[in-house]
């Protein structure tokens, strides 16, 4: 069941990450039309977020309840009902931290969906810049050979600071794609660029992937 709960939490992040650009961020007029029902369709996908991240809360409290010191595993999940839990003692205390069952499913929430946009998209750039460039690859593979070894060897923590090169191949990745790559910008006031007047409260789009790639090849891609 939890692999189950699994596949469709990934399932259910492509589709966010899969949704085509919004008309609403060129068009403000027509927010309140949403004429690709990409805010209905958002909605529908993060309530079945949280329907499965309910299932992991409720899972791990009955867990709690059988035996406190068999299934507590301390991680971040355990620490956000440890501080639900203590709520009720903690309420007359003004400097305490309150968390209640809906923040924690919304934090989780924010923070999966977060992680496996941003995580996915650099490793799909940087497989693909490594396609394209076979002798950075070759190179990146001896890395690992001589600091892994055994190929069937699963890769720890401490093996990162060994592995420069692998570094250097992430972070120019992540120079030249970044994952953020649109930027919302609002005119503070009117101001002439490049020879186009922007008067204020525009909303600017900033297209940085771009302005990297033209910083880069000295032209627009």
């Amino acid at each position: 069941m939890l692999i189950q709960s699994k596949n469709s939490s990934m399932s259910y992040v492509t589709s966010l990450i899969l949704l085509e650009n919004s008309h609403v961020d060129y068009f403000p007029l027509l927010k309140g039309i949403d004429p690709q029902w990409i805010n209905r369709n958002n909605f529908t996908t993060y309530e079945k977020l949280l329907r499965i991240f309910r299932g992991f809360i409720d899972q791990r409290l009955e867990q709690r309840n059988i035996s406190t010191t068999v299934w507590s595993t301390n991680d971040f999940l355990d620490v956000l009902l440890n501080i639900s839990e203590e709520e009720e003692e903690k309420k007359g205390d003004v400097n305490a931290i309150l968390m209640d069952r809906n923040q924690i499913q919304h934090l989780c929430l924010d923070i999966f969906v977060s992680g496996s946009d941003s995580s996915s998209a650099v490793l799909e750039w940087a497989m693909l810049e490594l396609i394209k460039n076979p002798e950075t690859m070759k190179r990146a593979k001896d890395e690992l050979a001589q600091v892994v070894g055994d190929e069937n060897k699963t890769i720890e923590e401490e093996d990162v600071g060994r592995l420069p090169y692998l570094q250097c191949i992430v972070k120019e990745t992540l120079r030249i794609h970044p994952p953020s790559s649109l930027l919302t910008l609002k005119a503070e006031q009117d101001v002439e660029l490049c020879g186009y007047f922007v008067p204020k409260g525009s909303q600017v789009l900033v297209k940085y992937g771009q302005l990297v790639e033209t910083l880069i090849f000295g032209r627009i891609l």
